[in-house]
């Protein structure tokens, strides 16, 4: 018999040596549990469920609904690892972490389970898991609750019906190993809101601002006209009585604040040595950044939605080179911030 050579004895023995597992029996089932110990969420209340104002990935609404199964409890080694896998879930990953995306624009809903017989899960828990800490000594035990959460995933929040069916499996390192399946079936979940704008569209789609024509000498003297403008957007989805506020910053060709170049510059034809200045009518840099938005101010309201509109002043300014004639168009875009 060939002897096994000592480098590859050492790693079969370091191979061994590994951290316990759900597979190694850690865990024995008290005498009076009540099976079967299959669980299952049931039907949520037909009632209408407020989601409330929160900022993106923050939970808008909860419902803790009573699990329907038996009573199980489980004496555990300390440091005993258990855990709860997804076996089914109709809905798509939203991206956030455990949280999947509804059929509702910027609606999220997270399945977690908490709370048991004897004291109690230390937190809610959200499957997939793995943990090792138990709320009362070392005994575990099987959930008392599944907890919903609807949470934001986008700027905007609809409105409408969630149906979703759900499935766990929850896996107690016994001999053999206890898996209990706890599942739910065409869940449905009635959303509405009174703080979220479900679009903001502007009136006009294109605002166009007549420069007019200014002359070199007035330009090399920087006393080109300011040109008034102002766009307006309609906001649907609610009628608050107090109207959330409203932001807007820009985007284009721009390296700073308040500064537009002109469109094409430094092709043939086009004027040199001009920019457009750009500023709020209270005397605001219009923003090129999001961080840096301007609220815009609220018209007027209905039933039907809500007007906001933003006023601004255009003129010619020259960059600080040599000013030359010829075209000086340029081109902005806003982007709204809502919610």
């Amino acid at each position: 018999m060939k002897s096994i050579p000592r480098h590859l004895l050492t790693c079969l023995v370091l191979l061994m040596a590994g951290a316990p597992t759900l597979a190694e029996a850690a865990c024995s089932a008290w005498h009076n549990n009540t099976p079967p110990l299959d669980q299952t969420i049931p039907p949520p209340p037909s009632t209408v469920i407020t989601l409330a104002p929160v900022a993106i990935g923050q939970v808008m609404a909860s419902v803790r609904l009573r699990l329907d199964g038996g009573m199980g409890n489980f004496s555990c080694g300390t440091g005993t690892l258990y855990g709860m896998t997804v076996t089914n879930m109709s809905l798509q990953e939203s991206g956030q972490p455990q949280v999947y995306q509804t059929s509702i624009e910027g609606v999220g809903v997270r399945v977690g389970f908490r709370e048991a017989y004897m004291g109690g899960w230390p937190e809610t828990r959200y499957p997939p898991f793995e943990a090792s800490d138990f709320a009362h000594d070392i005994m575990l035990s099987i959930p008392y609750y599944a907890q919903i959460e609807f949470v934001r995933t986008d700027m905007r929040v609809g409105k409408g019906s969630v149906v979703f069916s759900y499935g766990a499996d929850f896996n107690v390192p016994t001999t053999p190993e206890t898996v209990i399946p706890f599942t739910g079936t065409n869940l449905r979940f009635n959303l509405t809101h009174n703080s979220y704008y479900t679009s903001c569209l502007p009136v006009l789609p294109t605002v166009e601002v007549p420069m007019g024509q200014v002359g070199t000498h007035d330009m090399k003297n920087d006393q080109a006209p300011s040109r008034p403008f102002d766009f307006d957007v309609h906001c649907e989805g609610m009628n608050p009585t107090t109207p959330p506020p409203v932001r807007v910053y820009f985007q284009g060709n721009a390296t700073e604040d308040g500064w537009l170049r002109l469109d094409h510059a430094g092709e043939a034809g086009v004027a040199s040595g001009v920019g457009i200045a750009l500023e709020s009518d209270l005397g605001m840099k219009l923003p090129f950044a999001r961080e840096r938005a301007l609220p815009m101010k609220w018209r007027s309201g209905n039933p039907q939605g809500q007007i906001y509109r933003f006023s601004g002043l255009a003129r010619y300014s020259r960059d600080g080179s040599v000013v030359a004639p010829g075209t000086a168009n340029a081109s902005l875009t806003y982007v709204l911030e809502y919610n």
